[in-house]
């Protein structure tokens, strides 16, 4: 249990898993476009590849304890991630308690511990590093040509002649896969999340099913702020986003498309991993319990054999 904790709060930390995550907004404020995209596109899924190959892998028996709070935490992740997220007018810090809230999923996955669950966070990994990566590029896009991320300044971006609509456009998208639209990968993330989390935690998985609404409710909020409405003149005749600026953006939101409308291209060298690590833990379970039950057989058969049977009639009052 102490290894396994250990792991938990070093992983957490990394993850990140709430109350441990309150250095996650601030670096991606303070971090150039490039860092944001790195970080939350690859360096955030080093925790939870972390807590499934190792917290879960090397310690199977005591993930069964630490699994029910490791869940609660996962609805904590991304209940807080989405409330804060709507909150915020800075759209870095949108988009960062997004990834707060969006790792919740696949720590849910994880603890869930079944075959079709692993399977499904690693996916959500995935699809996570993508969208949010597809995010970030767009956010710094649209910082660099504006000088500013508060969408109680920015309006009226989709203005076709003057403002950013390509950027416009592929926001909407990332915020549709975000929020789980189908054909996104995002969509699909979610649904292995949910189908193979739901038998082992169903409250747990329908409070983040809440959690999933409430993505496409601050997604929209900064959407409708930022790229609809009248654009204001100090932001008019903004300078065309240059063609290296845009060419990674689209890459990012045609493996989006193209991974929500073909995910066995994302779920086939995953699932033999993810299924034999699901398999270790169902055989541990099943050693535990049978462990249990001889232990409880043993006990009652000593207590038959070393205590007599004494009945009323045995008993007089002389004595």
């Amino acid at each position: 249990f102490l290894l396994l904790g250990t792991l938990l709060v070093g992983f957490g930390i990394k993850i990140p898993i709430v109350p441990l995550h309150t250095w996650l907004p601030d670096a991606h404020v303070e971090a150039p476009t490039q860092a944001s995209v790195l970080l939350a596109g690859v360096l955030l899924k080093l925790g939870t590849y972390g807590l499934l190959r190792f917290g879960l892998g090397l310690f199977p028996d005591a993930w069964q304890i630490v699994a029910p709070w490791l869940a609660v935490l996962a609805v904590v992740n991304v209940l807080h991630g989405s409330f804060v997220a709507i909150s915020q007018t800075d759209m870095k810090k949108i988009v960062a308690y997004s990834s707060v809230g969006h790792m919740g999923y696949v720590i849910l996955a994880i603890a869930a511990a079944t075959p079709l669950s692993l399977l499904g966070s690693v996916v959500q990994m995935v699809s996570h590093g993508l969208i949010s990566g597809l995010l970030f590029l767009l956010v710094g896009v649209v910082y660099s040509k504006t000088g500013t991320r508060d969408v109680t300044v920015l309006q009226g971006l989709l203005n076709p002649e003057r403002g950013l609509p390509l950027v416009g456009s592929l926001m909407v998208l990332g915020a549709m896969a975000s929020a789980g639209i189908p054909g996104m990968v995002g969509f699909i993330a979610e649904f292995i999340v949910y189908r193979g989390s739901f038998p082992v935690f169903p409250i747990q998985t329908l409070l983040c099913m809440v959690g999933t609404a409430l993505t496409a409710v601050y997604f929209l909020i900064l959407i409708n702020r930022t790229f609809f409405g009248r654009l204001p003149d100090t932001l008019a005749n903004l300078p065309r986003v240059r063609l290296q600026d845009r060419i990674p953006s689209i890459v990012v939101t045609l493996f989006i498309i193209a991974l929500g409308l073909q995910p066995n291209w994302m779920v086939r060298w995953s699932e033999a991993t993810t299924s034999a690590l699901g398999d270790t833990m169902h055989r541990s379970i099943a050693t535990s319990s049978l462990s249990i039950v001889r232990r409880q057989v043993a006990y009652e058969k000593a207590m038959q054999h070393s205590t007599p049977a004494v009945s009323v009639s045995d008993l007089s009052l002389d004595q």
